[in-house]
């Protein structure tokens, strides 16, 4: 649903406008990285007008004037390999909490909404993406966290950061410390190979005031108070194991 800066650095990078089929699929804290696109609004792919102030022409040297524009992109598969790529980011906007326009209604009237988890709190206005077109980046190393669901939370442990293990669905994680790096589809995974992005810190729930933790009363934490990831953001250029 959101990322949630914990103890970043001071402010993000900017904003960037990002790739209209990329847009429907951010949920807030997938890793982004930067790529070129058509300087032309098309029927598929459309930005504000101040976005074509620059350009790139990778061509110039051999005498090709072709004329393109920034734009930030998911860090899929395809744009994880390549040299020029290696400038990692976390995606702000989210599509519920942090990130949302206005925010979300909690409380309501005997204080029960908490706007986490499964709660049925309400978004007030929509992603802060869908009116401009452009996702806000992180590229300060620093505490994040990030909901479950834009994580890596597939059934294998190759890869899910968090997995349930046990037929009760008991939470399996790496340790604290341990590396991360980006699956198939841009999302936060165990790292396997391929660019170091992050590291493993806890899995924690919102902390909101009105929630009561089950240990408090001598019983056993149960998964349902955790719905988000910590993690230490390593900074937007990548590292790899020697």
């Amino acid at each position: 649903m959101a990322l949630f800066p914990l103890n970043p650095g001071i402010q993000p990078i900017g904003m960037f406008d990002i790739l209209n089929t990329d847009a429907s699929s951010i949920l807030g804290g997938e890793v982004m990285t930067l790529a070129s696109t058509s300087i032309t609004n098309t029927s598929t792919e459309t930005a504000a007008s101040d976005v074509f102030d620059g350009y790139i022409a990778t061509g110039v040297d051999t005498g090709t004037t072709t004329r393109t524009r920034l734009v930030a992109r998911i860090a899929s598969t395809s744009y994880q390999g390549t040299p020029y790529y290696y400038a990692f980011y976390l995606a702000d906007e989210g599509t519920a909490g942090y990130g949302v326009l206005v925010g979300t209604v909690i409380g309501s009237s005997t204080g029960l909404v908490t706007g986490s988890g499964a709660s049925t709190a309400t978004n007030v206005g929509p992603s802060s993406l869908a009116g401009s077109g452009k996702v806000t980046l992180w590229n300060q190393p620093g505490l994040y966290a990030i909901t479950l669901d834009a994580v890596d939370h597939s059934a294998t442990l190759t890869s899910a950061i968090v997995a349930p293990t046990t037929a009760s669905g008991a939470f399996d994680t790496p340790l604290p410390g341990a590396i991360l790096g980006i699956n198939a589809t841009g999302l936060l995974c165990r790292y396997v190979s391929g660019p170091i992005v992050a590291q493993f810190v806890e899995l924690t729930g919102s902390g909101g005031r009105v929630q009561t933790n089950a240990r408090i009363f001598g019983g056993a934490p149960t998964t349902s108070q955790f719905d988000r990831v910590v993690i230490q953001w390593a900074g937007a250029g990548y590292r790899t194991i020697s």
